[in-house]
């Protein structure tokens, strides 16, 4: 029989069910010891094949597992390197931010450094150029007042010279006295201007 455990266990329960009970037997029943026994051998032909199969059942689901288990482990191991390169990915963002702002300090120190080193080479360039001037501007200021003081003597000579010659000539030289006088006056007038324009 093709039957399976299943159903050989419902016929066997189904026969005693059925069966003839004894009166006065407490509980006990007729049965085809025959029949019952040709039950019982076929449950005992039918439990290999039962047992492998549960045994491939078991064993299929423990390679499911098994299969389950190793999935699960690349995917934690697939997880695990991409957040190591999530990781390194971002220490190196880091770095390069930290690289960045020092180069930025650095560039920033450095234009400081010119800008205080450019600054005090043009003070000193402004102060040397004002000492010059101040020099040339003196010097000038002498050279003129050298100059200016030898036209005056120069001046105050020739008419020195010019009043004794007239003194010496006499009275025939009132006119040549008076011409003198003239441009006496005029000498010194001009004089006068030109002290005055010297000294503004």
């Amino acid at each position: 029989m093709a039957n399976n455990i299943n159903d050989l266990l419902s016929e066997l329960s189904n026969i005693l069910n059925e069966a003839t009970k004894m009166p006065l037997a407490g509980g006990k029943c007729l049965v085809e010891k025959s029949t019952c026994l040709d039950i019982v051998y076929e449950i005992e032909d039918a439990l290999p094949v039962e047992i492998k199969h549960a045994t491939m059942i078991v064993q299929s689901k423990n390679e499911i597992l098994e299969n389950a288990k190793a999935e699960a482990k690349e995917i934690v191991r697939q997880a695990e390197e991409r957040a190591k390169i999530l990781v390194s990915e971002s220490e190196i963002i880091q770095a390069a931010k930290r690289k960045g702002t020092e180069l930025v300090k650095q560039a920033e120190d450095k234009a400081t450094q010119v800008r205080k080193t450019t600054e005090e080479a043009v003070a000193q360039l402004r102060a040397t150029a004002e000492a010059t001037a101040e020099q040339q501007v003196n010097a000038a200021t002498a050279k003129a007042k050298d100059i200016r003081r030898g036209t005056f003597e120069y001046v105050d000579d020739t008419l020195r010279r010019l009043e004794e010659a007239y003194a010496y000539a006499g009275g025939e030289m009132n006119k040549m006295q008076e011409m003198v006088g003239a441009v006496g006056s005029d000498l010194r007038k001009r004089r006068s201007q030109f002290s005055k324009t010297t000294r503004e």
